[in-house]
């Protein structure tokens, strides 16, 4: 029995040391800028599309084949929310997984009028 303890005990151990348990391989940082990568892809595809027809795609799909081959996920094999408007703008946007290093609820957007990233807690639901 205590042979059994220390065999299980020691792949735990190791399937940590791997990064094989959930989101334990990477840092909430390093999901972070996975995801505003990423995510900079989207948005030049976005503003591609929106050049050569006049708005922004209803859902992000419409994207492919043309202006993306696939959606990307982020590090942690979470899809990108996309929200795009009559008023030539959009959302795009991402949970950050690591709710232990930045807090619960934290979402990064893209918001197309800043032209930026902001990370910050969302009171909204998952």
């Amino acid at each position: 029995m205590r042979r059994l303890l220390r065999i299980v005990m020691f792949l735990v151990l190791l399937l940590n040391l791997l990064g094989c348990t959930r989101n334990e391989g990477f840092s909430a940082q390093e999901e972070i800028t996975d995801g505003q990568t990423k995510g900079e892809q989207v948005v030049q595809a976005l503003e591609k599309y929106h050049v050569d027809k006049g708005r922004y795609p209803e859902y992000l799909q419409d994207l492919i084949p043309n202006y993306l081959e696939e959606v990307p996920m982020t590090l942690a094999k979470k899809e990108f929310k996309y929200e795009g408007s009559q008023s030539d703008t959009f959302y795009l946007s991402f949970p950050v997984t690591k709710k232990k290093d930045v807090g619960s609820g934290t979402i990064c957007t893209y918001i197309k009028r800043l032209e930026g990233w902001d990370c910050s807690q969302s009171f909204e639901k998952e």
